[in-house]
């Protein structure tokens, strides 16, 4: 009866001792769950994050190479202009066509480098476009003024 006595309190300390490991070896893997879906999140979220870089650049580019077309068709309207002006106001808006040429070149080249950065380098890329193409413009509205002043 003294040994039963002896058992018993050990069986349930042992008892209780793998109760308490069962416990925390759920909560383990509990645990694990979680750290492995938050980790999946944050991949997503990342991968979501890009694809809307990548397709807010690919908006950017078209629309970019939308105000270069235009530009183009500009250019070649103040060429056929200046073919009818005559010979010192052709020589002037010749010069400034060749300027204007040498600009929209400028944003093409920074528009080339746009496209072959990366999604997360895009914005960076994007502010140096956006300068050329202010310049672009502004040098631009600017032909067209004096052809308009010299008519």
């Amino acid at each position: 009866m003294k040994k039963i006595r002896l058992i018993i309190p050990r069986a349930l300390s042992l008892l209780l001792i793998l109760g308490l490991l069962a416990v925390c070896s759920g909560q383990s893997q509990r645990a694990s769950t979680s750290d492995e879906k938050a980790t999946k999140e944050t991949k997503d979220s990342a991968e979501a994050s890009k694809d809307y870089a990548a397709r807010k650049k690919a908006e950017y580019q078209k629309k970019v190479e939308s105000q270069l077309d235009e530009f183009t068709r500009g250019i070649n309207e103040l060429k056929m202009k200046a073919e009818k002006s005559g010979a010192k106001a052709k020589a002037e808006l010749n010069k400034e066509i060749a300027a204007l040429e040498q600009q929209k070149e400028v944003v093409s080249k920074k528009l080339s480098e746009l496209q072959s950065s990366g999604a997360e380098a895009w914005e960076y890329f994007k502010s140096r476009v956006d300068s050329a193409m202010k310049e672009l413009k502004k040098s631009y509205d600017r032909t067209v003024s004096r052809f308009k002043e010299r008519q």
